[in-house]
């Protein structure tokens, strides 16, 4: 693995610094604005960035305080990475490691409360890595070991035994997302017989999830469901699928994968699909999980703006996740196709996503799903508006490794 360093120079580099610029200013001008609390969209992730970008040069406490003011008067707030309270403290954690602002007591406060609000996650069976128990187990890796993690941990295991079932090879999960998503009733059946393939919300997110709470606690015992998880989705992945479509993974095993072809995100598909599996390699050590992941990313490496299908501006299904995503393939390989992947799209961020609105300030372009059309958003969030393009820009200017993409698995 090759050291952290820029990968943007000359002029790329010269329009990145103005582009994060603008994107600085225009987060930082609403900021007072925003009353959003979850980290996906709301102060957290915007404050992650503002922190990151501006550092001891920002103060943060005024929003910090609407953001605590808004945690004691969210009544319904879950323990969720994405939506809930371990988003919240997850983003405090990371600004704090940088600035050193909080009192170390309300860390022990967060994760107490997190372990409790976990279990309620479980009765509810909801656990996928965004909005479920395997994103508040996850945070909980921010605090040094804990035996009330541990058991919490092993709780969390035999849930995820519990809610599996059998597939044609492996296991796989219905996971909280397919649950909210308004399916017609004919299509329920297939997704109760099928697992999603996607980071975000399915098995290689489960997976990654497992491998790194193992890493850290070896008493604890889910081998047999990371072994079982990953045979599904190694056998998933198809080679027909990639001659005819240009994508090894669909986002839904069986059936209901024929329906979705791939796209080039975080959040579903190959690249993030090679993310989960160069960190599994990083966790174990295993040389098969760095040839298939290097195979897979070499094939993301490939396409081009024009033949990807929903791509925006964003980190979850985004140019700025892609570019991104491909710098840190860059750092795992020392292979200098992925510095030129990420340099492509981030080119491409600059050229076609990030646009001088009416306001004069900048906004991202975000892609209508059903017209294809283009359309000006004014979501400043972390996983798919400003913040999140800003702290990819960063990155890729930055002399040492970033952090907070640990939020995203990464």
């Amino acid at each position: 693995m090759s050291k952290w360093a820029p990968i943007l120079f000359d002029d790329l580099r010269d329009l990145a610094k103005i582009r994060l610029e603008e994107i600085a200013g225009t987060v930082l001008a609403e900021l007072d604005r925003q009353d959003d609390i979850r980290l996906i969209s709301g102060i957290p992730g915007q404050l992650l960035f503002l922190t990151n970008y501006f550092g001891s040069e920002f103060d943060p406490e005024p929003a910090i305080d609407k953001l605590f003011l808004g945690v004691e008067s969210h009544s319904s707030l879950d323990g969720s990475l994405m939506s809930g309270l371990a988003g919240i403290g997850y983003a405090l954690k990371l600004i704090d490691d940088q600035i050193g602002l909080f009192d170390q007591a309300l860390f022990q406060e967060i994760f107490m409360n997190i372990r409790r609000m976990a279990k309620v996650l479980m009765l509810e069976e909801k656990f996928d890595f965004m909005h479920g128990y395997l994103g508040s187990c996850y945070f909980l890796l921010e605090e040094e070991n804990n035996v009330e993690n541990l058991s919490l941990f092993e709780d969390m295991a035999y849930a995820l035994q519990r809610q599996s079932f059998p597939l044609t090879k492996g296991i796989g999960w219905i996971t909280a997302h397919e649950l909210w998503v308004n399916y017609p009733d004919e299509e329920y059946s297939k997704i109760q017989k099928n697992c999603n393939l996607g980071v975000a919300h399915g098995s290689p997110g489960i997976i990654v999830v497992l491998a790194r709470l193992a890493a850290r606690y070896p008493d604890l015992k889910v081998s047999g469901l990371i072994n079982d998880a990953l045979t599904c989705l190694m056998h998933e992945e198809s080679e027909t699928n990639h001659e005819q479509w240009g994508y090894y993974y669909r986002f839904y095993s069986g059936d209901l994968g024929k329906r979705y072809k791939g796209q080039l995100s975080w959040c579903h598909s190959d690249l993030g699909i090679s993310m989960a599996y160069f960190n599994l390699w990083q966790i174990t050590g295993d040389p098969d999980l760095f040839g298939r992941a290097n195979r897979i990313a070499a094939s993301c490496a490939l396409k081009r703006h024009r033949e990807t299908p929903s791509l925006c501006s964003g980190l979850c299904h985004g140019v700025a996740g892609a570019a991104h995503m491909f710098n840190r393939i860059y750092r795992f390989t020392d292979d200098d196709r992925y510095r030129a992947a990420a340099c492509y799209w981030y080119s491409i961020l600059f050229d076609e996503f990030l646009v001088t609105a009416e306001d004069g300030r900048i906004r991202s372009i975000d892609m209508d799903r059903k017209t294809g059309a283009g359309k000006v958003s004014i979501d400043n969030g972390l996983l798919d508006g400003l913040s999140g393009i800003g702290l990819s820009i960063l990155s890729a200017i930055a002399d040492e490794e970033p952090c907070w993409d640990k939020v995203l698995l990464l």
